[in-house]
């Protein structure tokens, strides 16, 4: 997949995120990636988009998400979707770490925090996979 940073007004994150992303996009062949200024990079696959970008509040973490969906406004006042939601959430939280969302905009996506201190180009590319693998899942159902 082809990399794309991720533009925000967040700050330039921490100098272990920056190692760690061009850790990652060097193993990719993405030299072309500019990880000085980045906030992350975010990509398509599969329907779905990827992205990762340091921990708003914690500089020894990073954030992985994935989309599954976009909800109409009917779907999210739907009670029995919100509930399927959690009882997800339930079932998953402490077996494999992420968590399903969904923001204000209708955005159902998974997402997890994770150390950089785990983040090695071969984890990520795991996590990468993981991500869209389960995304996929939970679109279909």
């Amino acid at each position: 997949p082809s990399f794309h940073p991720i533009m925000t007004d967040m700050p330039i994150p921490p100098h272990a995120f920056s190692a760690m992303l061009r850790t990652l996009v060097d193993s990719l062949g993405q030299q072309d990636f500019d990880t000085t200024d980045s906030r992350g990079f975010e990509f398509e696959s599969d329907g779905h988009v990827v992205r990762c970008f340091p921990h708003p509040s914690d500089e020894s973490r990073f954030v992985m998400e994935c989309d599954i969906t976009t909800l109409d406004a009917d779907q999210m006042e739907d009670p029995a979707l919100m509930k399927l939601l959690h009882h997800i959430n339930e079932a998953a939280w402490l077996e494999c770490g992420w968590t399903a969302m969904l923001d204000a905009q209708g955005l159902c996506f998974i997402g997890r925090s994770v150390a950089l201190v785990d983040a090695t180009p071969q984890h990520l590319q795991e996590l990468i996979v993981d991500s869209i693998e389960r995304a996929g899942a939970l679109g279909q159902g």
